[in-house]
């Protein structure tokens, strides 16, 4: 089982144990003023678990390179040009411009190391304030020259309720108060079987060493 895999597995039994919490609870007069604000929470949830799969997808995929020791000449040409930006960066906090011969020739020589931290920073309209969804994921697997073939409406309204909460723009009670538990349980379905999808993808991608020439 690969590392995101169990990643995911766990993420997901987090989820899955909160939700049948919910269920649990949901007919005990004691939580009536309580749930629609843990169904709030469980969209909270939700939304950690796609952002959190994605970036472990991303990070799999450029620990595996590390682990191997590739160097430029030896790389896809995506990811070429992602340790060409990364570079630049390091290099240029002073303003100096990199097309040296020594530079170039360090360029050339090192091993390709790139972190999902610098990653973000260089797609960060991906990333910032929340922007995750089908959408955003399939440039980002595109990115790597990953096909995405599957979609997942759902993962849009779980980014903006997601959104809503995290910038106070409304409250526990009004993102959910309209939401019924098995819906719910729906959302929480189709995200799960959009990142299994997901998790997939990248496994594949690294089985056939995609990432090298």
């Amino acid at each position: 089982m690969s590392e995101l895999r169990e990643f995911f597995d766990e993420r997901k039994g987090e989820v899955e144990q909160f939700f049948s919490f919910l269920e649990h609870i949901e007919a005990d007069e004691n939580y009536n003023s309580n749930i629609i604000i843990l169904k709030s929470q469980a969209i909270l949830m939700l939304y950690n678990l796609i952002e959190g799969t994605v970036n472990k997808g991303i990070e799999y995929i450029f620990d595996t390179i590390g682990d191997e020791a590739l160097k430029h000449n030896q790389i896809s040409s995506e990811i070429r040009v992602m340790w060409l930006r990364y570079f630049k960066l390091h290099l240029d906090d002073n303003g100096q411009n990199i097309e040296t011969l020594q530079n170039i020739e360090k360029l050339l020589n090192d091993i390709v190391e790139i972190n999902i931290s610098q990653f973000r920073k260089n797609n960060s309209s991906y990333f910032s304030s929340g922007t995750l969804d089908s959408v955003s994921i399939k440039k980002i697997l595109k990115k790597f020259s990953i096909e995405c073939t599957f979609f997942e409406y759902q993962l849009k309204f779980i980014k903006e309720d997601r959104n809503f909460l995290a910038h106070g723009e409304k409250s526990f009670t009004e993102v959910s108060q309209n939401k019924t538990l098995p819906s719910l349980i729906e959302d929480k379905n189709k995200v799960i079987a959009f990142l299994d999808k997901y998790v997939e993808v990248i496994e594949a991608y690294i089985n056939n060493e995609k990432y090298k020439i």
